[in-house]
């Protein structure tokens, strides 16, 4: 039975975008700004500096972003792979969740990731290369890692400063670049990452609002 000439266009437009936005390729130029995103906001919660609010956060964007999400989260091996061996459907969706189980001496915080591959697909748990028996114990079931060992697993992927994304991807051109290269004073956070390790709340809040829109200009551009 032949291939339609519909169908053809659209195995080869999987293939196309589920290299184009591979580790092997995109690594953590599109993904390394929103991961860094990502976990400040897993740690500013788990310090309880996060506000009730923001206990829910949701970004939305097209599916490069979320494959190069997965791009950015190193020996990670997805099985099933529906967000990273073809174009994901629409409503699709990757959820990191931060759970807690109070230990010994403090809380003990684990990270596990779900992907969903549009709003009718059933949730699957990602494997992540970081899991633990610990975790696991914590999420109560499935995959996770311990918040420490997810953060040591995503930190050599992050682009915390505009300065770092444009130099990754080798950017002269946009106007943010060339000001982050040639006024380094103009540098700023692409995501509020940096004001998380002051403690006077009006700093953190200054600064997340200046940079918070800054890192959605950058975290959302899915090409360098």
């Amino acid at each position: 039975m032949m291939m339609s000439f519909g169908r053809k266009c659209s195995t080869h437009a999987d293939w196309l975008e589920a290299n184009r936005y591979s580790r092997r390729f995109a690594k953590n130029l599109c993904g390394g700004t929103l991961i860094s995103e990502v976990l400040i906001r897993l740690k500013a919660a788990a310090v309880n500096s996060q506000p009730a609010a923001e206990r829910l956060i949701e970004y939305s964007a097209h599916y490069p972003i979320l494959m190069c999400i997965l791009a950015s989260i190193p020996d990670l091996d997805l099985v099933p792979r529906p967000l990273t061996s073809k174009i994901p459907n629409y409503g699709a969706a990757l959820i990191f969740e931060l759970h807690s189980s109070l230990g010994v001496d403090d809380t003990m915080w684990a990270v596990s990731l779900q992907q969903q591959d549009g709003s009718a697909a059933e949730y699957v748990t990602v494997e992540l290369p970081c899991a633990s028996p610990t975790a696991l114990q914590i999420v109560g079931g499935h995959s996770a890692c311990m918040l420490k060992d997810f953060q040591e697993l995503v930190a050599p992927e992050q682009l915390k400063w505009q300065s770092k994304w444009c130099t990754a991807c080798n950017n002269t051109a946009m106007p943010a670049c060339y000001r982050a290269r040639n006024l380094p004073e103009t540098d700023r956070p692409s995501t509020y990452v940096e004001a998380f390790k002051r403690p006077n709340t009006a700093a953190i809040q200054e600064v997340q609002q200046a940079a918070v829109r800054h890192s959605v200009t950058l975290a959302y551009k899915p090409e360098c």
